[in-house]
């Protein structure tokens, strides 16, 4: 792919994103460069750079640098090096010409621009500022990632305080300093690492609202867990919870619908798997009413294990 015909895609890509009121714009780092004292050198097997030691290094260039929703992109090690020192949002772009270029250390390698939207150049923003994906909204609800934040964070606590939910579910660690830790883990081993997981349901004031919020936005959880270790293939599993005073209400169906296909269409995923208890009739019910059907005892560990009540497995596959 050119070089040339990556610029025009990307001009493309952005002139659309502008006209949606998309909120980061990607600059070329090479075309400043030139504005910056910057000395390459070569260290520990691979190319680098550092600023000039000068007082007042590049005005213009740092000015560039602290423009506010501002995405970067570079093609050249050098500019990397400039950008992960700045610590800006930042991603770098393969070529057929900077093969030797050593771009590892890019939170992002984006190698073909014609393939790349609005909202994935979003996405790459939203990641090197720490701020939570959104993934999608339905009628009543946005589903974002969750946060380390204490609003998100006492969400969690009272979901999970519910007995029902405690009935089926592992419960949160009894120190909030270690979960928000934990929390931590997974927003950047897991959201990072595999650009989906379990989400936060926050209620959006549209349609009818959960009846007893108490002023607390997030009614829930749900999403896709990572494929179990040994499984053959890559099957994530779905999985969700309601907080108890919202339940009944037509939100796990709603949300479930929009996740499940965005897990087909948008993650490509060929099949999900389920597992429910076989007296958690709610979990049956709404697995049931969006088209997981079981799997035989004999292809579900399981339901094989001598436990009582029974685990059963689902599995959906995408039919498009």
């Amino acid at each position: 792919m050119k070089f040339h015909t990556d610029r025009r895609a990307l001009g493309a890509v952005l002139a659309s994103a502008e006209e949606d009121g998309f909120h980061t714009r990607v600059f070329w780092l090479e075309e400043l460069q030139a504005q910056a004292p910057v000395s390459v050198r070569r260290g520990a097997g691979r190319t680098c750079a550092a600023l000039d030691a000068r007082p007042n290094p590049g005005a213009s260039f740092q000015s560039a640098l602290a423009l506010p929703r501002t995405l970067w992109i570079t093609d050249s090690a050098a500019g990397l090096f400039l950008l992960r020192a700045a610590h800006v949002p930042c991603a770098a772009c393969l070529t057929d010409w900077n093969a030797a270029e050593d771009l590892g250390d890019a939170p992002y390698l984006l190698s073909d621009l014609a393939q790349i939207d609005a909202d994935d150049f979003d996405k790459i923003y939203q990641r090197g500022t720490g701020l939570p994906w959104t993934i999608l909204r339905t009628r009543r609800l946005l589903v974002r990632e969750f946060t380390d934040t204490d609003h998100d964070l006492d969400a969690l606590y009272r979901l999970y305080s519910d007995p029902e939910a405690a009935r089926f579910l592992s419960p949160l660690l009894p120190e909030r300093s270690r979960e928000r830790e934990a929390l931590r883990s997974y927003i950047r081993n897991v959201y990072s690492f595999y650009g989906f997981g379990s989400w936060a349901l926050v209620q959006t004031g549209e349609g009818t609202a959960c009846s007893g919020t108490d002023g607390d936005d997030i009614i829930g959880r749900m999403g896709f867990g990572i494929p179990d270790a040994g499984r053959s293939g890559f099957v994530p599993s779905f999985g969700y919870l309601i907080r108890a005073d919202c339940r009944r209400q037509g939100f796990a169906i709603e949300a479930a619908r929009a996740i499940l296909d965005y897990g087909f269409r948008v993650l490509d995923f060929e099949e999900i798997d389920a597992v429910s208890r076989a007296d958690n009739a709610a979990s049956l019910h709404l697995l049931q009413r969006v088209g997981f059907q079981p799997v035989p005892a004999d292809q579900a560990p399981e339901a094989a294990a001598s436990q009582e009540p029974a685990l059963l497995r689902f599995r959906l596959r995408r039919t498009s």
